[in-house]
This record gives structure tokens, sequence and C-alpha cells, in this order.
């Protein structure tokens, strides 16, 4: 209900305006009558009504000089003047009080109505526009932080244009920034991050997005830092002002980030550390250079601080390099080893393959995603061209391709590919003890059978059903000597039976062991037994002779 106060020197008139009018269907109600100007802006000052209903002439004090008071004393009271015609004068400083209404005598009373229905829609759209205009400004109170997001986004992630207003958008955003100092940006980024919200809710997700701002927001406040926004998910951005640009500012600052995503929820983060420009209007390109400098977790791992300067900006391309050349040979000899099933040995070359691989961050780390994929290609088809498809080391293949693919670390994707190939040699190493005593015993048995012939590893190998390489691996761990040994060996010491239990001619001992050359058997037996065939047994007569010989057996050494 509107208030209204009645100032007439005329009683009757007053007690007319009073019970004529139906206040109440116009939502006002009258709350005092003064019967002069003093009487009616003491009423004013004490009640503060929304309307003064009054004289112009009236004793003591007009109601023109009571309007002026009001006015001056900055009460929002709305003045409608009854007047005759004869006060035209006091009309005049009427629109200059800003008066609501004005009514001539003699007094009508729809005249009144009208003039008094004006101004209650005046005061009720006045209302009206200063409540939207109050929520307004509660609304947008409350997304100041949103507006300020929006805007360190643009100036970041856009080439800003020359806009001379800069500064005060800083001003009235509260961003502790000057437009023409120095600053920074660093690109933050949540370790695991999709492992972190695996099963989580998307109201979860939003929620531990929107705390983890919390925290950065509040440390760049604790320091008056600068000011930070969310790039996506699990990604923030920061920008530094002129007095944190500093290494071990910037650095203090992550750490304190740092202990407290720890304690929320044992959380890292690794972030990249762009070059100080000049101005603000710079920041997009120290946010390339920190964008850029955090694809390096890749290599340096979670939880690192990385600074655009520090990393070498060059890009190795897939051929040519000396990194790839050294590559490929590794893998050569990775594969080799693999089947070989010495997990030691295996894990010397693959620390070697790690280091050329991930160690100078020179290859790109597609391309190095490329190369372990490939290795572990080649490994699992290695396995397969003696094996077959076994479905422990097939489940493996395929575990192995689906995290290399997913990885967002070299550390991560040297594990897998560590875990794939310890899985294949160890397969190999149990499969060997299961096998190799059938496989020795027929490997020699068929090299004594075989003595008087000049076999190759490739007869030996098909008679092994085993590949030569695979087979002199295999021979080599469990015999400690090499298949090519083992042959001198059984033919010397059988060379050594015939020379002594035989009266055979060196050159048919040569023959029956398969020697195409007499002298490159006396060759052969001299380098094994320091003594030419011929020394031999007439040292061995000579040992008979003497009592020494009891036995072609003990002949052996």
């Amino acid at each position: 209900m509107l208030n209204v106060v009645l100032a007439d020197d005329d009683f009757i008139v007053r007690e007319v305006l009073r019970n004529s009018i139906n206040w109440a269907e116009m939502d006002m109600t009258v709350a005092a009558s003064a019967a002069d100007g003093r009487e009616a802006l003491d009423c004013c000052l004490e009640l503060e009504p929304d309307i003064l209903l009054a004289d112009i002439r009236m004793p003591n004090l007009s109601g023109l000089e009571a309007a002026i008071h009001l006015q001056e004393q900055g009460l929002r009271t709305r003045v409608i003047f009854v007047s005759g015609i004869q006060d035209f004068d006091y009309a005049r400083t009427a629109v200059n009080v800003h008066a609501a209404g004005y009514i001539l005598k003699p007094i009508r009373l729809e005249e009144v109505i009208a003039a008094l229905k004006k101004v209650r829609d005046e005061i009720e759209m006045e209302f009206d526009r200063e409540q939207v205009l109050r929520r307004m400004r509660e609304h947008l109170d409350e997304n100041i932080p949103l507006a300020r997001d929006l805007f360190l986004h643009n100036l970041t992630l856009e080439v800003p244009e020359n806009d001379g207003d800069l500064d005060e958008k800083l001003e009235y955003l509260a961003l502790p920034f000057r437009s023409d100092e120095e600053m920074a940006v660093a690109e933050g980024e949540l370790d695991d991050y999709r492992e972190l919200i695996r099963d989580k809710t998307e109201g979860d997700i939003h929620l531990l997005n929107f705390t983890i701002k919390g925290f950065i927001d509040r440390v760049l406040n604790n320091y008056q830092a600068g000011g930070c926004f969310t790039l996506r998910d699990g990604v923030y951005v920061i920008l530094f002002n002129k007095k944190c640009t500093e290494s071990h500012k910037v650095s203090l600052i992550f750490d304190t980030i740092g202990s407290m995503l720890k304690e929320f929820g044992g959380l890292t983060m690794s972030a990249g550390i762009g070059s100080c420009v000049d101005s603000l209007r710079l920041a997009y390109r120290s946010y390339k250079e920190a964008d850029s400098a955090l694809q390096n977790k890749f290599f340096t791992g979670p939880g690192s601080l990385i600074h655009f300067g520090d990393i070498a900006v060059t890009t190795a391309a897939a051929g040519g390099t000396q990194e790839n050349s050294r590559l490929i040979r590794l893998r050569k000899d990775l594969l080799e080893q693999l089947c070989h099933g010495e997990e030691q040995r295996l894990r010397e070359i693959l620390a070697g393959y790690y280091s050329c691989a991930g160690g100078s961050g020179l290859l790109s780390r597609e391309y190095v995603r490329g190369r372990f994929l490939e290795l572990v290609i080649a490994s699992y088809q290695e396995f397969c061209k003696t094996e077959g498809e076994a479905p422990e080391i097939f489940d493996g293949y395929v575990e192995a391709m689906g995290a290399i693919l997913r990885a967002e670390t070299m550390a991560e994707i040297q594990n897998q590919t560590t875990v794939m190939l310890l899985k294949i040699s160890r397969y190999f190493n149990t499969k060997y003890h299961q096998r190799s005593s059938a496989a020795i015993a027929r490997i020699k048995n068929y090299i004594v059978k075989m003595r008087n012939r000049n076999i190759s590893l490739a007869d030996i190998a098909n008679e092994a059903y085993m590949s030569p390489s695979y087979m002199c691996a295999v021979f080599k761990r469990e015999t400690g000597q090499t298949l090519n040994e083992f042959i001198i060996e059984d033919k010397m010491n059988c060379a050594k039976d015939l020379l002594i239990t035989t009266r055979m001619k060196i050159f048919e001992i040569a023959q029956r062991l398969g020697y195409e050359a007499p002298h490159y058997f006396s060759y052969s037996f001299k380098h094994y037994t320091g003594q030419t065939p011929q020394q031999f047994r007439t040292a061995r007569e000579k040992e008979a002779d003497a009592g020494a010989w009891t036995g072609p057996g003990s002949a052996r050494t």
C-alpha cells in the first residue's frame, strides 16, 4: 500500500478527499493530514510517505516550500499540487521542483483520482525497475567469477584487438594485472585423469573439477599471483602477473598447489610454463609455449614442471637420425634375444632401447609410440613363428597394444612393452626347461652319428626341428658351449681314440671324421690338443711302452 499525506488549510477539502476517494481500491492509504505547510513537512519527515497531496498556498509554510524542503532532505516523496489559476508563478516553480502532478481548483475528484493513479503507476514502474536492477546486480555479482574466467579464456587463447579499456576491465573484474606489465602463462594438467574419473558420475566429475579450480584460485589469491580458468576437464590455464613470473616463485606456487592436491586425494599435476612476455596482450604467445612444454610430460612423467626454455625445440624426422639407426639395431638385438629366455640380458637391451627412444626428447611422442607398437607387434610375430598362437601370449599382446595406444607418458609405454616382452621371454624359458634335455640329446646323437660327414647348422636344425639361431641359443644355454665347440670336441676325442687304438693312417682318420683335407684335420687337431696327430700317437706309444698306458679309455684328455 502507498502512504499518502493530505495537506490543505481548508478542513472541508481535507475531509472530502479523505472520505470520498476509495483509497484501498488504488492500493493507497491516508497516513496523515495537515492544516498547513509546516505540519505537512513534519509529517513527511516522520512518515516518509510515497505521495504528498498539498495545496500550494497554505499558512506558515506553503506547499511549494514544503516540497523544496523535502527535495533538499533527499526524500523521494512524490508531490501533487492543488492550486488556483492565479497561482501560475507557483505552478512554474512546481515544475522546477519536479512536481508529480498539478490540479486546478475547483477540485474535481476524478482529476484527483487520475493524478493519484498516474503517480501510483510511476512509483510502481520505478519500483519494478529498481527491483529488476537490484536482482540483476546481485546476479552479476554472483557471475563475476564466470565473467572473469571467460575474459581470461578469450585473452589467452585469442589474439586480442587493441582495446584501450583493458585496464578498466581488469579493475572491474578484480584481476591483479596491468595490461602493460610482464606476465607468463602456465598450463596444468591432472595426471592420470582418465583413470581418475573412470567410475565417477557426471556430477562427481563436475565437482572434482570445480574443487581443483577452487584450490588453484585460493593459492593464486594468497600470493596475489594472477588468475586461472578451466580450459577443459582436468586442464587449467594459469596467468602469472609481473611479481610472480620468476622460476622459483612459479615453482613455489605449484609446490603449494601440489601439496593441496596430494592432501585432497593423492592427486598430482604436471605443468608446462611459457616464457615471460612484455604485456598481457601477448598472453597467447606464452600460452602456446606452455602447451608445447606440457606435451613433454610424455617423456618426463607425472608430477613434472616443465619450462619451455628447458626443452629442446626440435622435432627429429622418422628417418635419417642417429637415434633411428640405433633403434633399428637394438630392435634386431631384442628380437634375437627374445627366444633365448634370458631375462637379465633382455632387460639390458630394453634399457638401451628405452634410452634411445625417449631419453633425448628429440623424437616426437607419436613417433615414439609408433616405435613401441612396432616392437610389440614384431615380438609377437617372432613368437608365432615357432610357437603359433598361445592364448596367454595373445591376451597379453592385445592388452599391451591397447595400453600403449592409451598411454599418456613414456613410462607407461615402457612398462607395457616390458611386461609383454618378458611374458614372451619367460614363456620360452619355461619351455626350454621342459624340452631342452631331449633336444640336446637329439642334437648330440645326430652330431655323433654324422661325424663322418661335413654337416651344416641347417642340417642339425632340421633334425632338431628348430631354427638355426634358436637351436644354437638353446645348446649354448644348456651345455655352456657352442654347437661348433661340441662338434670339434666330439671329432677330436674320436680322433684320439682312433690314433691310440688303431693303426689307421692320418688321412684315413681325417676321412672317417668327415675332413676332406687331411692337412686341415692335422691343423685342427694341433689347435685343439697342442700336438699334431703323429706327435700325439708317438707320445702315447711311448707312454704305453713305459707301462704308463693302462687302456685306451684313460688316454682321453
